[in-house]
């Protein structure tokens, strides 16, 4: 995907997508995944961009879709197609630790042993003991 500029601004793009909803980054090649998908729109398309503008146009920008949109000249736009966000594994522990109360067991804690077991006789059974 190229910004008005012609410059490549792929991965800032991506990253800002999924930081939006919520997630640290996109999953990319780098660290072994798919990229995400990027395809043209139709001529009868308008792209919403992270700014809130719709993308009439390659570079054509505007806060409304008018209604002669597939007459108007120009690349279209490009939109992405599919993406894979993802969260760091600190991220989602930090947010455990912050929503769970914890507390951890002192490493010289002894285990607690259930009692050892004790015989009792039991009335009305002639003479059979039970084990509890």
């Amino acid at each position: 995907m190229k910004a008005g500029s012609g410059t490549v601004c792929t991965p800032a793009v991506f990253d800002a997508i999924c930081q939006a909803i919520g997630f640290d980054k996109a999953w990319d090649e780098d660290i072994g995944g798919e990229p995400a998908a990027i395809t043209n729109a139709t001529t009868q398309e308008a792209v919403r961009s992270l700014t809130g503008e719709y993308c009439l146009r390659a570079g054509v920008y505007s806060q409304t879709i008018p209604d002669d949109l597939a007459s108007l000249p120009g690349e279209p736009c490009q939109k992405v197609d599919s993406i894979t966000c993802i969260r760091n594994r600190q991220t989602i522990v930090d947010a455990l630790q912050g929503a769970i109360p914890f507390e951890r067991v002192p490493p010289a804690a002894e285990p607690v042993l259930p009692p050892e077991p004790k015989v009792v006789p039991a009335e009305g059974t002639a003479g059979r003991k039970l084990r509890l």
